[in-house]
């Protein structure tokens, strides 16, 4: 969709297209609709001026979603409003996917091998359950956060990120530059102040990890990416540029650590 008042075509444009298919939003066991606006201003070329509307229907029938539904679509495209032409982003008809959930094994099921640097030595490791030994890691303490002057920047300037996919959950790692930048990410990027530069998590559970000793910090969003990278309605389906969209945020940064972050 094209140009001024992509809300109101996106609302004709839906209901078109469910009056020119026979079956109705109910009728499928999950209907997810997005439009995707680049909210330009005075846009210089045609890709600036597109918003996208995408329409994913998943049911146990693929009979469901045969020729009927990309006529329909076709039909809403060239004969109802200004400026709207259809992109197949995938295949035309149904396909099949996959649903993947996460789960815990008996760790006896999973062997572990430890490889010895520079040798061909190789020895198994026993599994160790939650009342045997733990490895204890001495911890780097963290360095009091800077309370100077302040300059509205990128989170990029300072931070660097690394996101992925769990089955239907992501993970966003968050790591500083400098142990002045990691003294002010671990006091300023708490959940809710996660929740708050991306909002599409907003809703979701989420778990903070803190890494001190990596200047690092990991989140766990549970449920962003639904049923797994096979069945996600999320353009990026295994988050990997979920890292990149919060790096891009601006937010009030200390000029401490600014000048402390290194530029290579």
């Amino acid at each position: 969709m094209t140009g001024l008042d992509i809300d109101e075509k996106a609302r004709f444009a839906r209901a078109a297209f469910w009056d020119a298919l026979a079956l109705a939003p109910t009728d499928f066991d999950s209907v997810v609709e997005i439009v995707h606006k680049t909210n330009k201003s005075d846009p210089t070329s045609q890709a600036e001026a597109t918003a996208a509307w995408q329409i994913t229907v998943k049911d146990h029938d693929e009979a469901k979603v045969g020729r009927s539904f990309t006529d329909a679509m076709v039909q809403t495209s060239l004969a109802s409003i200004p400026g709207m032409y259809p992109i197949w982003d995938g295949p035309t008809g149904a396909r099949e996917f996959g649903v993947h959930r996460a789960f815990s094994v008996p760790a006896e099921l999973v062997p572990q091998y430890v490889h010895f640097w520079g040798s061909d030595f190789i020895t198994a490791v026993e599994s160790v359950g939650p009342s045997g030994p733990r490895l204890e890691v001495s911890t780097v303490p963290t360095p009091n956060a800077s309370t100077g002057p302040t300059r509205r920047a990128v989170l990029g300037d300072v931070l660097g990120t690394r996101s992925g996919d769990k089955g239907g959950d992501a993970n966003l790692g968050v790591f500083a530059r400098s142990d002045v930048g990691w003294a002010w990410l671990d006091r300023f990027l708490t959940v809710e102040r996660l929740q708050a530069l991306l909002p599409e998590v907003r809703s979701l559970p989420i778990e903070r990890h803190r890494l001190p000793n990596l200047r690092s910090l990991n989140f766990v969003i549970f449920g962003l990416l639904g049923d797994g990278v096979a069945g996600s309605t999320r353009r990026d389906p295994q988050a990997k540029a979920l890292g990149e969209w919060l790096r891009s945020r601006m937010v009030p940064i200390p000029i401490s650590v600014l000048e402390a972050t290194p530029t290579t």
